[in-house]
């Protein structure tokens, strides 16, 4: 199925988490069949990983390659969810309701698709193995007006251990377009590629 293609993209939206529960020894990650929705979505800026390494030989470039080591940056929100900072960065919520951090807390992996408006069409992007930190402390006092204070994590989106799969873009229309928020999107080839 063709759809059309955007000549811009604005608007971040959808932010879902996708616990990983467990690794197989294969790497193969099970996802969680509970999504986390992270609302209040503000900005995401990921850089690339990666380097390209020159091998010099008969006074050329005899060989070049590239690696992809994935994607590193921040996300930006109103407010992280308890349940994200207890599933995912590994904070714990006490039975009075406390949510508490401590210096033994460890992150676990995850799972991430969101969201991109476009002149044409949304787009959903997959991010299958990212590992993030707690976000720092900001707050601020109230002036004349109420300016919403966010939180900022630092974010690594790495490839999967069993295919290296990093990323995945879903355009509007095509086939794991509408179930991409609610179930973890697997990727499907034609044999014999």
């Amino acid at each position: 199925m063709e759809t059309a293609s955007n000549k811009i993209k604005y608007g971040l939206s959808n932010v879902t988490i996708f616990p990983i529960t467990s690794t197989a020894e294969t790497g193969t990650p099970t996802y969680s069949t509970t999504p986390i929705k992270i609302p209040g979505s503000v900005e995401m800026k990921m850089d690339a990983n990666g380097e390209i390494t020159e091998f010099k030989a008969d006074n050329v470039t005899y060989y070049i390659s590239a690696s992809n080591n994935g994607y590193s940056g921040s996300l930006t929100n109103a407010k992280y969810p308890t349940e994200f900072k207890v599933q995912c960065l590994g904070q714990q919520e006490d039975t009075n309701g406390m949510l508490i951090e401590s210096t033994t807390d460890k992150p676990s992996e995850f799972g991430m698709v969101y969201q991109f408006e476009g002149d044409q069409a949304a787009t959903r992007i997959v991010l299958y193995r990212c590992l993030a930190t707690k976000p720092g402390l900001n707050h601020k006092t109230k002036s004349d007006t109420i300016e919403p204070d966010t939180e900022e994590l630092s974010i690594n989106a790495m490839g999967r251990l069993d295919n290296g799969f990093v990323k995945a873009t879903i355009e509007a229309g095509t086939a794991n377009y509408d179930t991409a928020l609610t179930t973890m999107p697997e990727p499907t080839f034609t044999s014999g590629l």
